[in-house]
C-alpha cells in the first residue's frame, strides 16, 4: 500500500503524518492564548483543540480519498465520526468538537453537499446515500501503520480505531447513527440552547481552522513549492500577516 497522504495534486503531495505534525504545531503557538476560553466553553480539561487536530483529516485514510474521488467524498464525514468516536468528555463536549471536525472545510461541503445539490440544508439521507454508494471504497485506502503509531502517542483510541477500521472495515449504519447523533444534538432545541451548542463548536472550530489552514499553506506553499493558490482563506492570510501570534520563523522549520 502506498504512503498516506494528507494532500495530492499535480505532483504536489503532503503526507497524513507530516500535515497533522504541522497542525499540532502551529496550535502549540496558539495554545497560550485559546486553551483556557476553549476549556471553559466546553466545561472540559485537557486539550480539546489537539485532539480535534489529530483527528480532523481522519477520513482521508479512506480509499475514495486516496483514489481522488474527493468531488463525491467529503473526508469531514468519516472524521466526525470518529472525533466523536473516542473523545472523552460530556456528550455536548462530544458532539462540539465532532462537529467542529465536520465543519473545519464548511465552504466545500457546504458546496458538494447543499448548493450543488439545490438544497438550503444538508438532508441526512444524502450523507447516507454518498456512504452507501462509496461504502466499497471507505475501506483504508493507504499504508496506515505509520499513521497509527504516531496518533497512538496523543490518543489510543484513534489508533485502535483505525486499526479495527483497517481489518474489519465500517459499519455505515453505525456511522449514520452516530453523525445523525451530532447533528441533531447539535441543532435541535431552544434558541438558547442553540446559542449555547454554537459557542462551544465555534469555541474549538475557530482555532482548529488557523492551525489547519496555516499548516496546510506552509506545508503545501512554502515546505511543498505547491503554487500560489495554496495561500489559503483570509483568514489565514490574516493570521500569517500578524493577526494570531504565530512565529514566522518556527514556521519555516516546519519544512523538513
Amino acid at each position: 500500500m502506498s504512503k498516506c497522504l494528507a494532500y495530492s495534486k499535480e505532483g504536489c503531495s503532503e503526507s497524513f503524518v507530516e500535515h497533522v505534525e504541522r497542525v499540532v504545531a502551529v496550535w502549540d503557538m496558539l495554545r497560550p492564548y485559546y486553551l483556557l476560553p476553549v476549556q471553559r466553553a466546553l466545561g472540559v480539561g485537557g486539550d480539546p483543540v489537539l485532539y480535534a487536530a489529530v483527528a480532523h483529516d481522519f477520513g482521508k485514510l479512506a480509499l475514495a480519498y486516496q483514489a481522488g474521488k474527493r468531488h463525491l467524498y467529503r473526508h469531514e464525514l468519516l472524521s466526525a465520526y470518529f472525533a466523536y468516536k473516542c473523545f472523552e468528555g460530556p456528550e455536548e463536549a462530544k458532539v462540539a468538537v465532532s462537529a467542529a471536525v465536520w465543519l473545519h472545510h464548511e465552504p466545500i461541503i457546504t458546496s458538494a453537499y447543499i448548493t450543488q445539490l439545490g438544497e438550503s440544508y444538508m438532508p441526512l439521507y444524502v450523507v447516507k446515500r454518498t456512504l452507501e454508494f462509496l461504502q466499497e471504497e471507505l475501506v483504508v485506502g493507504c499504508d496506515y501503520q505509520e499513521v497509527s503509531s504516531y496518533v497512538r502517542k496523543w490518543n489510543s483510541c484513534l489508533a485502535e480505531s483505525l486499526e479495527q477500521w483497517a481489518e474489519r472495515g465500517l459499519d455505515v449504519a453505525e456511522v449514520m447513527r452516530i453523525l445523525k447523533r451530532v447533528l441533531v444534538k447539535a441543532t435541535v432545541g431552544g434558541i438558547e440552547r442553540a446559542h449555547v451548542m454554537r459557542a462551544k463548536i465555534a469555541a474549538v472550530l475557530y482555532p482548529l481552522i488557523v492551525a489547519d489552514g496555516v499548516a496546510a499553506y506552509v506545508g503545501r506553499a512554502v515546505c511543498g513549492r505547491c503554487g500560489e493558490e495554496q495561500r489559503g482563506t483570509k483568514v489565514i492570510r490574516a493570521a500569517l500577516c500578524g493577526a494570531e501570534p504565530l512565529d514566522k520563523a518556527a514556521l519555516l522549520k516546519l519544512c523538513r
